[in-house]
C-alpha cells in the first residue's frame, strides 16, 4: 500500500514536471518565432496543427501583454479588421457564386424551352405527315 502510494506520488510529480517543461518549452518556442525572420517562421507554421496554432497565438498573446502594455487594444483593433476583409471576401465570393447559378439557371431554362419548342413543332410536323 505504501509503496504504491509513493508510485502516485512520483508520477504525478513527473507529469507536473513534464506539463511545466513542456510549457516553457512552447514559451520558448514562442519567443523563438518571434525572433526569427519571416521565412523561417512561415516554413514553421504552416506545418502546425490546427490546436498548435491556437496554443501558440495564445503564448504570442501572453509575451505581448508582458512586453507591451497597450498591445491587447491593437490585437482586438487587428483581428476585427481582418475579420471584416475575410467577411467581405466571402461576400464577394458568394455574389459571384450567386451569378454563375442565375446564369446557369437562365441557361437551363432557355434549352428546355428550346426542347419544348421544338418537340411542339416535331409533333405538329407528324400529325401534317399523318
Amino acid at each position: 500500500m505504501r509503496h504504491s502510494v509513493v508510485f502516485l506520488l512520483g508520477l504525478s510529480c513527473l507529469t507536473s514536471a513534464s506539463s511545466l517543461s513542456s510549457q516553457s518549452q512552447k514559451s520558448l518556442e514562442a519567443r523563438e518565432l518571434l525572433n526569427s525572420t519571416p521565412d523561417k517562421v512561415l516554413s514553421r507554421i504552416e506545418r502546425l496543427s490546427k490546436e498548435e496554432t491556437k496554443e501558440l497565438i495564445s503564448q504570442v498573446r501572453q509575451i505581448a501583454k508582458q512586453e507591451y502594455a497597450g498591445s491587447e487594444s491593437f490585437y482586438f483593433l487587428i483581428s476585427h479588421l481582418e475579420e471584416m476583409q475575410a467577411i467581405q471576401k466571402e461576400q464577394e465570393r458568394l455574389q459571384s457564386v450567386f451569378w454563375v447559378f442565375g446564369l446557369g439557371f437562365l441557361l437551363f431554362g432557355g434549352f428546355v424551352l428550346h426542347l419544348i419548342f421544338r418537340m411542339n413543332r416535331i409533333s405538329r410536323e407528324i400529325q401534317t405527315l399523318k
